[in-house]
């Protein structure tokens, strides 16, 4: 398969990472690849394939117009639904209108675009019809888990600022009564954020940078790994990536019935809940506290699930391949 690929990478957080770092780390044992923050023209001079991270750049259109036609290839990076930003999302003042229309302007000049999710993939298909879904996965945790001597169940919501939306008041207050339920029986972590009723009944960890975020969950223990998410267009775009975080650190997932999760958890690998409500978390929370037996079985079946099917070094060849089919049907 010879051909050299160029990531453009325009996002530093955890979306660079899985999404373009991740990737290419794994790609380049079996393809030429580097990675750019901009397209020049010594990079057009020596790559075949361009992947281009969401990105807003005049130049671009034209620019992809011009050496598309002497022989490279472009394909378009997106794994948000930038039409669809709920309020109070940290990203949601940068993606103004007319940022929204570059970026549109370049998805429509490209060969093709590929996406995390399936439902991403029909909003997008809007602006070009060649669209391909490449799920997001994850590598083994390189740090070592630290065990603990303690007994009490630790329940982490590991999650950056842009989900303090799906922190709704429903179940926060299903996380206070857990803990007045439960007291020192359990422990809540957080990482960078917590919403004021949960402040001094939980652990709270500063901000992680995205390469060590991994690791840290890891380093955590985590017995039950939290997802709520808000029922919005946005979220059912999202990918399932969290349950894969939680998940391949040995930790039982908790989430909410939105597109990602109701198509990645099976029976037994977790619980998706039947509606976001406070008695529903409530409920699923102090199972899994309770029957220690069936929250160490989830987790382990969900992990085993991970390794089965999300790890990157298992799927890079597909990508890869998906990448070689663009070339070829672009040099058509």
């Amino acid at each position: 398969m010879a051909m050299r690929l160029c990531y453009v990478i325009a996002n530093r957080s955890g979306s660079g990472l899985y999404r373009v770092k991740i990737p290419a780390r794994h790609l380049e044992k079996i393809l030429d690849v580097s990675v750019i923050e901009k397209i020049d023209t010594v990079a057009l001079a020596v790559n075949d394939v361009f992947v281009i991270q969401y990105t807003v750049n005049e130049e671009y259109p034209n620019l992809i117009s011009e050496w598309r036609k002497k022989g490279r290839t472009f394909i378009f990076e997106l794994d948000d639904n930038l039409w669809g930003i709920m309020e109070g999302n940290a990203a949601r003042p940068y993606w103004s209108p007319e940022r929204i229309s570059m970026a549109e302007q370049i998805i429509r000049h490209c060969d093709a675009v590929t996406v995390s999710t399936q439902p991403l993939a029909d909003i997008v298909s809007r602006h070009n019809k060649n669209v391909h879904v490449v799920p997001n996965y994850v590598e083994y945790p390189t740090a070592i888990r630290q065990r603990r001597d303690t007994p009490e169940v630790r329940i982490g919501y590991c999650a950056s600022m842009s989900h303090i939306p799906d922190m709704d008041e429903e179940i926060v207050e299903a996380l206070r009564k857990i803990k007045e339920r439960y007291g020192y029986r359990v422990e809540f972590i957080f990482i960078d954020w917590i919403k004021r009723p949960l402040a001094g009944k939980a652990t709270l960890f500063p901000p992680v940078m995205p390469a060590d975020y991994l690791n840290f969950i890891h380093r955590l223990d985590l017995d039950i790994g939290l997802i709520p998410c808000v029922m919005t267009q946005f979220n059912e775009c999202r990918s399932n990536l969290k349950y894969l975080e939680y998940s391949i650190t040995n930790a039982a997932s908790i989430a909410s019935p939105v597109y990602p999760y109701i198509t990645t958890i099976e029976d037994g690998k977790g619980i998706v809940l039947r509606d976001n409500s406070q008695s529903q978390w409530y409920e699923a929370i102090s199972m899994l506290i309770e029957d220690d037996a069936l929250r160490k079985k989830m987790a382990a079946e969900a992990y085993n699930h991970i390794v089965d099917n999300y790890l990157m070094e298992r799927n890079a060849p597909a990508i890869a391949r998906t990448y070689s089919s663009i070339r070829d049907q672009a040099l058509c």
